[in-house]
């Protein structure tokens, strides 16, 4: 287990095992259920349907050991809550080395402060799913 404060090098990995992105966070608290990292976006700027994202922005990370999913609690870099981002995916994995892994699967959800939520990536959940039918 890490101690808090630690530094942290976080690897979002593709369902193939390939990088999807990459980024450094610190760690708030780490125990036998999960670990919950600190971390500021590190792209100038994202602008999404439902949300935008500005470097600075700041992280709450929560991955857990063993459930198939993570929670982002996103705020500005001010602290205006921005919402939540769920990463449907593998539970999140813990090297010797203090990096991080988890695999993102092909869908999440966005929550945003006031209660209201969109589900994301449900043309690449199509796909996959699509990839991996039976043709029975």
């Amino acid at each position: 287990m890490l101690n808090p404060g630690s530094a942290v090098y976080v690897r979002k990995l593709k369902p193939n095992g390939q990088l999807h992105y990459q980024w450094d966070g610190r760690v708030l608290r780490c125990d036998d259920e999960g670990i919950v990292l600190r971390a500021e976006f590190n792209v100038d700027l994202v602008e999404r349907d439902f949300a935008t994202f500005r470097r600075g922005d700041v992280f709450h990370e929560f991955y857990y050991w063993d459930r198939a999913y993570n929670v982002f609690e996103v705020s500005t870099s001010e602290g205006a809550l921005k919402g939540w981002y769920l990463n449907l995916g593998l539970p999140a994995q813990l090297a010797d080395t203090g990096e991080l892994s988890y695999v993102d699967l092909a869908l999440d959800i966005w929550a945003n402060p006031d209660g209201t939520f969109v589900v994301l990536d449900t043309f690449e959940l199509a796909i996959v799913h699509s990839a991996n039918a039976n043709p029975d």
